[in-house]
């Protein structure tokens, strides 16, 4: 089970600029230094296993024209004065290229309590040019409180994605943050991957129904 005293994943956590200078070693540790300098966000992401025990593992994606590429960090809880879920896809819409406006605001007719993430999340959080024409919209779906709604969400989801040339991604949540690609749930496999905090793991679709809607 997800411990319930950490942030989940998604989450945006921003950290003291000071708390860098504990960690000296870290090979990107003044980009870092610079970047919480300027009151921007990290992430929290899944954990590895050099992340020492008991801190929040961190993560930072540097936007295209700095190499595009993954920061990993972890600091203990107490180096960070503010957390808060992913922006809400309506927040963000506006700064979506104008031929995904459209995409977005099928979404949102049928899913409106989506956020989102990934490179229009960090381009709405940032002003930093993240999106490109390969670009993905990734998206967070709160988990539906019945097997029935999420069945109707999915069928929602697939038809929009069938109509378009945008590649729509992400994840649907539950409130314990246990997560599973929309698209896999969606799907007619017999397993879904489960995300977590703590790792990834593979569990049969009945059982996942059951275990989130008691079915």
């Amino acid at each position: 089970m997800p411990d319930a005293r950490l942030p989940q994943r998604h989450t945006l956590a921003w950290a003291d600029p000071s708390a860098w200078d504990a960690a000296s070693a870290e090979p990107a540790s003044g980009l870092l230094r610079a970047w919480a300098a300027e009151h921007r966000p990290l992430v929290v992401r899944r954990r590895i296993e050099t992340d020492p025990a008991g801190s929040v593992p961190l993560g930072l994606p540097l936007p295209p024209e700095q190499g595009k590429k993954r920061l990993f960090t972890a600091l203990p809880p107490q180096a960070l004065h503010g957390m808060r879920p992913m922006p809400a896809l309506d927040r963000a819409r506006a700064n979506a290229p104008t031929h995904w406006q459209s995409v977005i605001d099928r979404i949102l007719a049928v899913a409106p309590d989506t956020r989102v993430f990934g490179s229009l999340a960090w381009e709405y959080l940032t002003g930093l040019p993240y999106l490109s024409d390969t670009s993905d919209l990734d998206l967070l779906f709160p988990m539906p409180a019945s097997a029935p709604a999420w069945h109707t969400l999915g069928r929602e989801l697939l038809a929009i994605d069938s109509r378009t040339t945008l590649r729509i991604d992400g994840e649907c949540v539950r409130a314990d943050g246990v997560a599973v690609k929309w698209r896999e749930l969606a799907g007619d496999s017999s397993e879904v991957l489960l995300k977590t905090l703590d790792g990834a793991y593979l569990m049969p679709r009945a059982a996942f129904m059951k275990e989130s809607f008691g079915t």
